[in-house]
């Protein structure tokens, strides 16, 4: 075993988690400052890993950090300008860029708002709007119940994975890690439901943690697909131990949209 990697790991990984928690604890210009950084490190990253030039890569991560903010600054007005002004411009720019396929160029730079920029500002909203709940953070929640999930479902599929989910995109995932980590993600929501019992009733709580799981578990599969098509172990390098960002935020990519449409629904009924 590689202990100078396992303990390279665990601190970057502890200082993330630290961060995460803080800023969605905290709230306000914390957690807007962290998460949209974290936005526009990851929409870089996607260019870059795409091919995509350093210029266009960062006008991306600009753009992504505008719809970031759009739910948060007074003049939305003005930062919904700017996001269009930037995304029309990238599609008049390959006029005279000369490119030798622009549609490819336009179709990454569009997948880099809708698959990151998108979920990321849904999950500003979620932040934004949990005191509609009356309780905790739900971005809080989402990644509390991500990291156990990803951690029982390691667990479990170390020990116990016969059976491989989808082998061809990543060998090691198992339908037994599967289930043993939604196990442990239900006991975690038994948990929130005894702290935060006002927030929504038990039942409404299985399935937010279903939700969760499944479409996180679905996130981190699509990445995988993504760099394995890619040819890519990893997606990029600035996070000691653990690889790039979309590496460590795979699952709340895909999870925070459908997080935010099943609040909205239990906020209805």
């Amino acid at each position: 075993m590689d202990y100078k990697n396992l303990a390279v790991r665990t601190v970057s990984g502890a200082v993330i988690v630290t961060l995460i928690v803080a800023a969605t604890l905290m709230s306000g210009w914390y957690f807007a400052a962290l998460f949209g950084l974290i936005a526009m490190l990851a929409t870089h990253e996607f260019m870059t890993i795409n091919g995509m030039a350093e210029w266009k890569a960062w006008t991306a991560a600009a753009a992504s950090l505008a719809m970031f903010l759009l739910p948060f600054v007074e003049h939305d007005i003005l930062i919904a300008t700017i996001w269009t002004l930037i995304i029309f411009g990238m599609i008049a720019m390959e006029l005279w860029l000369k490119a030798s396929d622009p549609i490819r160029n336009w179709s990454i730079f569009a997948l880099s708002q809708i698959y990151i920029a998108l979920p990321f500002t849904l999950m500003h909203i979620l932040q934004i709007e949990s005191d509609i709940f009356d309780g905790t953070s739900w971005v809080f929640v989402l990644f509390v119940i991500i990291w156990v999930n990803d951690s029982f479902a390691f667990l479990t599929g170390s020990f116990l994975g016969r059976h491989r989910m989808f082998e061809r995109i990543s060998p090691k995932k198992s339908w037994e890690g599967f289930v043993g980590g939604n196990l442990f993600a239900l006991v975690a929501a038994f948990a929130f439901w005894m702290l935060y019992p006002r927030m929504c009733g038990f039942c409404e709580w299985l399935l937010i943690v279903e939700v969760i799981v499944v479409f996180g578990t679905l996130g981190d599969l699509v990445e995988s697909l993504m760099k394995r098509t890619l040819g890519l172990k990893d997606s990029g390098r600035i996070i000691p131990g653990h690889g790039g960002m979309l590496d460590r935020f795979d699952s709340a990519i895909l999870a925070a949209p459908m997080l935010y449409i099943i609040t909205l629904i239990i906020n209805y009924l």
